[in-house]
């Protein structure tokens, strides 16, 4: 597809589909929790929560082991940067 400012756009969905088999009563507690309409909206949005909190958990791996600048800090980084030039 070309845009208007004559740039080449393509657009991918990936979509996968597998069958899963779970308890019963997990799953309804699975639907209830999310609120979810329908069954695959449910393990959607249970997988997402989890990858989001398996990123969390990664990066708290680091705590005490990097060095995080403050938003002064960054600041006045910035200021330097744009005036080098």
């Amino acid at each position: 597809m070309n845009s208007p400012l004559g740039l080449h756009v393509r657009c991918y969905a990936v979509v996968m589909k597998t069958t899963v088999t779970l308890p019963e009563a997990v799953f309804n507690e699975l639907m209830a929790l999310t609120e979810a309409k329908t069954q695959g909206e449910a393990v959607e949005v249970a997988v997402q929560r989890f990858v989001q909190q398996a990123r969390r958990d990664q990066l708290r791996a680091y705590r005490g082991k990097v060095d995080i600048l403050s938003n002064d800090e960054i600041e006045s980084t910035e200021t330097v940067i744009t005036h080098a030039h």
